[in-house]
């Protein structure tokens, strides 16, 4: 963590989110999030228990976002394994530009970005305001049937 820190000259803290399992290796999530910012962002990062090296979530364009949607088998472990389309790697040609394509990293940045939507007491905080409203009821039913 202090080695991605000193590359991009990062102030504050960088925060344990989670782990993601997969079945040859598992994922390590870390945040950043400057608080000297107008406007603080988290920002994301990833490596594997294989190699320790944080690298930067990527952005993800839509057609990437419709397409990890639909996918519901487990991660392997290789941000690089891109075989969900069901098609087997071409082979690259040392000569021309790196062609971009839908590898395993994207998906994760798609569970990441989907998983942070909402905060992590929010399931507890919805749940203690239906609690309150069911004691107002019951209290309500009290006060009407038994007086």
């Amino acid at each position: 963590m202090l080695q991605r820190k000193l590359q991009e000259n990062l102030l504050g803290k960088m925060l344990f989110w989670g782990k993601i399992y997969g079945s040859t290796q598992d994922y390590l999530i870390v945040f950043h999030v400057n608080p000297f910012d107008e406007f603080p962002d988290k920002k994301f990062y990833f490596c594997t228990t294989s190699d320790y090296t944080l690298r930067a979530m990527p952005h993800l364009p839509e057609d990437y976002v419709k397409q990890a949607a639909v996918i519901t088998t487990a991660f392997l472990g290789d941000p690089s394994f891109f075989a969900y389309n069901g098609e087997d790697p071409e082979p690259e040609d040392p000569e021309a530009p790196p062609v971009e394509r839908f590898r395993e990293v994207h998906r994760l940045a798609y569970v990441i970005s989907v998983s942070i939507t909402y905060p992590p007491d929010f399931y507890f905080n919805i749940f203690f305001i239906l609690y309150r409203k069911l004691i107002t009821i019951v209290h309500l039913f009290q006060e009407v049937h038994f007086q």
